[in-house]
């Protein structure tokens, strides 16, 4: 956009002179793009929204990752009273849209990085633990399962050499 053209003449005529923005015309202005620094430096939006930690989002998106496939498979798994105690959970945190729970739950908290990332996994995690415990119930019918249960392997052994490499492609 034309704020943006400019901006960029503006970057290399400081650059050509060695001068930086003072400290007037520094913070939010329409003078520099959003998502820069006060400098008038562009920021790659991954540190603009992670902070500087871009491992900050990945260590979150493996959290959500093994706490959903995790209860999701146990849910699937057992049924009964614990499909029904994981679902009830789910199905609450469910009710509210995920950006609103997220914001929610960080006004509640406090903001912090840290306490941005527990929003973060406590809004995801229910849709993914829905989505596994669907998969792990039309696999627990499956012949192969049912096999490996008539021969005897413990619970752990059904679930994570039977059922979870079947449906590891769709995670």
């Amino acid at each position: 956009d034309m704020a943006c053209s400019a901006e960029k003449s503006r970057r290399k005529q400081r650059m050509s002179s060695a001068e930086t923005p003072s400290s007037a015309s520094a913070g939010r202005s329409s003078k520099f793009c959003p998502g820069g620094s006060r400098q008038g430096r562009a920021l790659p939006p991954f540190r603009a929204l992670t902070a500087g930690e871009p491992a900050t989002g990945v260590a979150a998106n493996i959290i959500v990752t093994m706490l959903g496939v995790s209860l999701g498979l146990i849910s699937g798994y057992f049924g009964g009273k614990v499909d029904a105690a994981i679902m009830r959970i789910t199905d609450v945190l469910l009710a509210f849209p995920g950006l609103l729970l997220t914001l929610a739950l960080l006004t509640f908290l406090g903001v912090s990085l840290m306490n941005a990332v527990i929003a973060i996994i406590i809004g995801s995690v229910p849709s993914n633990v829905r989505f596994i415990r669907g998969q792990v119930l039309q696999a627990r019918r499956l012949k192969f399962v049912e096999a490996a249960q008539i021969l005897g392997y413990g619970h752990a052994r059904v679930m994570f050499s039977e059922i979870l490499p079947y449906i590891m492609p769709l995670i």
